[in-house]
């Protein structure tokens, strides 16, 4: 039988509340990333809002992949990390689609001298933005329903909810590992009594 260690048993200990806390540690600052989405011309907030999609992006699947240290995330390119988390199911299409829409705003504004972001380009990122997100987000700032949001907004509220999937996900890994670790203290109290079966 294999002895349980020190930090297994601080694991064990962990409550659920602890468990959550650990997992809702944000991969960013959030003050910076609100203040450089209401400064600067549109085309600079969506390239700086970009960076912090890359950023949680490679966080979620560097804590998804069973060996993160195979690969390397930050030399994959953002539409193959975009390719790759909607492959392993870590996030949902409606959240894809959007994330895809900022990603291909940024390559126009990278690869064109006069790409200008266009009233338009806002209302097709609005359109694939899901309509919850953009109602809890007119619901927050108690505007009219039928109000239009600006870029910037529809950036926050889109890289928070990504964020927040995150986080999820690594609390079910931690309630999951918890789990794993309850089963080997259960195993090892029962360890006399498996034994004393196989004598049979």
């Amino acid at each position: 039988q294999k002895p349980v260690r020190t930090q297994h048993i601080l694991a064990l200990a962990l409550s659920d509340d602890e468990l959550k806390e650990r997992s809702q540690t944000r991969s960013f600052d959030i003050k910076t990333f609100e203040a450089r989405m209401k400064t600067g011309e549109p085309w600079v907030r969506l390239i700086q809002a970009h960076l912090y999609f890359d950023h949680v992006l490679s966080a979620m699947l560097s804590e998804a992949l069973a060996n993160p240290e195979a690969i390397t995330a930050s030399r994959i390119g953002f539409a193959q990390k975009v390719q790759l988390i909607s492959a392993m199911g870590l996030l949902a299409p409606d959240l894809i689609s959007p994330i895809e829409v900022v990603n291909s705003l940024r390559n126009k504004i990278a690869h064109r001298l006069d790409f200008i972001i266009a009233e338009q380009d806002v209302r097709n990122l609005e359109n694939c933005v899901p309509r919850a997100l953009r109602d809890t987000m007119i619901d927050f700032e108690g505007r009219a329903s039928d109000q239009k949001l600006e870029l910037h907004e529809l950036l926050v509220v889109l890289l928070l909810q990504v964020e927040i999937v995150r986080q999820g996900l690594a609390h079910q890994r931690l309630n999951y590992r918890q789990a794993t670790l309850r089963l080997r203290a259960e195993l090892g109290k029962a360890a006399p009594f498996l034994k004393s079966g196989n004598t049979q």
